[in-house]
């Protein structure tokens, strides 16, 4: 039952958080004449794909792709506020953000916080990164496998 609860708190927090911001993306890639412009920076508003999950602690910790780069920011209080987004890498990438390589973020029993994210190049040769956080989400670290 619980399962069913989370999933569906997780759904309807998803809608009230992306909602809005959807929205404002639609808007910020049009500009006067109805030309659509590209939306370049790492912002939720220029998002093109977004995962979000519930940490152990409770808190709840969303993910996504905007501008050649991953951002990851986490509330305490079920999406009313967020913190403020960590963006990561260095360098923007061409990023795949197709359903299965979208990035995503998963937790370890020591609190550790875990983003996993794809690559593509021009020939569709894929790349995956698994990066980690032991500080709360405050760095990531790349994870050799």
């Amino acid at each position: 039952m619980r399962k069913y609860f989370v999933a569906g708190a997780l759904a309807g927090v998803s809608a009230l958080v992306l909602a809005p911001t959807l929205t404002h993306a639609h808007d910020a890639k049009m500009h006067h004449h109805g030309q659509p412009t590209a939306c370049q920076t790492e912002a939720l508003a220029c998002a093109s794909v977004a995962t979000g999950a519930f940490a152990p602690d409770g808190k709840l910790w969303l993910t996504w792709s905007a501008g050649g780069r991953i951002s990851v920011a986490s509330s305490a209080d079920l999406g009313k506020t967020f913190s403020a987004p960590v963006t990561l890498p260095a360098t923007k990438l061409p990023l795949d953000n197709g359903p299965d390589a979208r990035p995503k973020i998963a937790f370890g029993p020591d609190g550790c916080v875990a983003l996993t994210y794809a690559t593509r190049d021009e020939k569709y040769n894929g790349h995956a990164f698994i990066v980690r956080s032991s500080d709360g989400g405050k760095t990531f670290r790349n994870v050799l496998v």
